[in-house]
């Protein structure tokens, strides 16, 4: 209601491949393996887990930041080799079934767009990291994403934005696709302000969660913090 209210849009960054199906983008899965096991403990010292206790939630949350961050690192063939066995020792090895990550529908997209507030574009196909992608895979992942939006929307994105975004995340071989796509502006998860001089195809954002007060928002937005920043 607040968001109608104040005439804002929205772009919805879509994975593709998961658009309509009961999949969810790894690390969510890994998420609900870590809130749903009923295993005391794991051993897996090559993901940070030696001998690691489970017993509360507290436990599992750092147990899993752990694991995710160390899997983010990996070449994608090695980072699903190693999930799978940490989905193993977890007890887990079925599909999860989604919850609240649950992805949209194409119909759910379909009614968003007609709403008027709401515009697409490409997340890629299945949320890799870029960065950790073989030659090849990169730019299929991009232009797949890219195309199967402005097919299903009827709209040619001009957006992208890299899966996880940290400025390790992707790289030249990113830019070359988009480029290639004339995708004019990509976003990165790098929090900062963009200006003149900010790399088009690296812009950075502030990250709204659910912690984030309405005051420290208007504050962060309001262009003081940026100031501030400027002048150390």
């Amino acid at each position: 209601r607040t968001f109608a209210a104040h005439g804002l849009h929205a772009t919805v960054f879509l994975v593709t491949d998961l658009v309509g199906t009961d999949e969810v983008v790894w690390p969510d899965r890994l998420y609900l393996a870590f809130a749903r096991t009923s295993a005391v403990s794991v051993d897996l010292p090559d993901l940070g887990l030696p001998r690691c206790a489970l017993e509360g939630p507290g436990r599992k949350a750092r147990a899993y930041a752990t694991a995710v961050r160390a899997l983010k690192g990996l070449p994608v063939a090695e980072k699903d080799a190693r999930l799978v066995a940490l989905l193993a020792a977890l007890g887990r090895t079925a599909p999860e079934e989604p919850g609240d990550f649950r992805m949209l529908a194409w119909d759910e997209v379909d009614a968003m767009r007609r709403e008027g507030r709401f515009g697409f574009a490409g997340h890629s196909t299945r949320h890799e990291i870029l960065a950790r992608m073989p030659d090849g895979q990169v730019a299929a992942a991009i232009g797949r994403s890219h195309e199967v939006v402005a097919t299903r929307t009827g709209h040619v994105p001009t957006v992208f934005a890299y899966p996880n975004g940290r400025a390790m995340d992707f790289d030249d071989r990113a830019r070359a696709a988009l480029g290639h796509l004339g995708v004019r502006f990509a976003l990165s998860t790098i929090e900062g302000f963009n200006d003149a001089t900010t790399d088009r195809l690296a812009l950075e954002r502030i990250s709204v969660g659910a912690d984030l007060s309405f005051a420290r928002f208007r504050l962060l937005t309001s262009g003081a913090v940026a100031m501030l920043r400027g002048r150390r």
